[in-house]
């Protein structure tokens, strides 16, 4: 029995209706940031090895097989810096030709996606041949400069390896001679840390 003088409430009544709306509405709008946040993460830096193909359709048109390197570093979700690698084998079309290219660049992803991270590139840097052919770099020592475009596929839920396709339009230039080449690239990602 409730004394005369007071009145019995319920839990709704202490507590308030507006303040369980306020409560709930605070919860969804957090689990629904913290989500937001978690899908814009990016890996603090990548690094990929993989098989290239270099086409030089100029001159002496030559097909080189080899492989490549990168490695990444991100500043945040969609801006980062690259440095590429790639050694290549002119053989059969010139036995003993190696070519090698040594560049750095930045690099801009798109992270909407939950496993595929598309993302273009602009690099500048060298190229050298151990042996000197007209139709390849016109030297042994040239500017290289190009960009490319390519995409990381997903292989883990963690996100920590992917998969990636790339394709390079490069430029050689040497004694006052412009060569165009194609590089496609296909390798594995090893993803490190995590980009806040």
């Amino acid at each position: 029995m409730v004394p005369s003088g007071m009145r019995r409430t319920t839990i709704k009544q202490r507590i308030g209706v507006k303040n369980v709306f306020r409560w709930m509405l605070a919860a969804l709008l957090s689990s629904t940031l913290a989500t937001v946040v978690g899908a814009q993460q990016a890996p603090a830096g990548d690094v990929a090895v993989g098989y290239s193909f270099l086409f030089l359709p100029k001159g002496f048109t030559l097909s080189l097989n080899g492989g490549s390197g990168a490695v990444a570093f991100n500043v945040n979700p969609w801006f980062g810096f690259v440095g590429d690698v790639g050694v290549y084998n002119g053989s059969p079309g010139i036995p003993g030709l190696v070519g090698e290219t040594y560049t750095v660049g930045p690099r801009f992803s798109y992270r909407k996606w939950s496993r595929l991270t598309p993302f273009a590139q602009v690099l500048i840097g060298g190229a050298h041949a151990n042996t000197t052919n007209g139709g390849f770099l016109g030297a042994r020592n040239a500017l290289a400069a190009g960009g490319g475009a390519g995409g990381d596929l997903g292989l883990d839920r963690g996100g920590k390896y992917a998969l990636r396709g790339q394709m390079d339009l490069l430029n050689f230039h040497a004694n006052g001679i412009n060569t165009g080449a194609l590089r496609l690239s296909a390798g594995f990602v090893f993803r490190i840390g995590r980009r806040h």
